[in-house]
């Protein structure tokens, strides 16, 4: 099975609001690929929604950008909900 690049995306309608949940995973090779934070909001902005309710992940900034760049290679995932 491959983690490379694996997205999943669901919606619903949740108080009156149509609720997209964004879920992604990837391989990352000396900080480049992966999942980091960012990927999950641009995919949930993608997916036409203009307001983060919450997202996880990594991110590429500051120090723990750099721990991700050192940690060589490894698998990462994010998630990131919003309407």
């Amino acid at each position: 099975m491959s983690v490379a690049n694996c997205q999943s995306v669901d919606k619903r309608d949740i108080g009156g609001k149509k609720i997209t949940h964004v879920t992604k995973t990837g391989v990352h090779f000396f900080g480049i690929g992966g999942a980091p934070v960012t990927a999950c909001i641009d995919a949930l902005s993608a997916e036409g929604a203009k307001y983060v309710i919450e997202a996880k992940g990594n991110t590429k900034d500051g120090l723990p950008g750099l721990t991700r760049i050192l940690t060589t290679t490894g698998t990462e995932s994010c998630s990131a909900s919003g309407y």
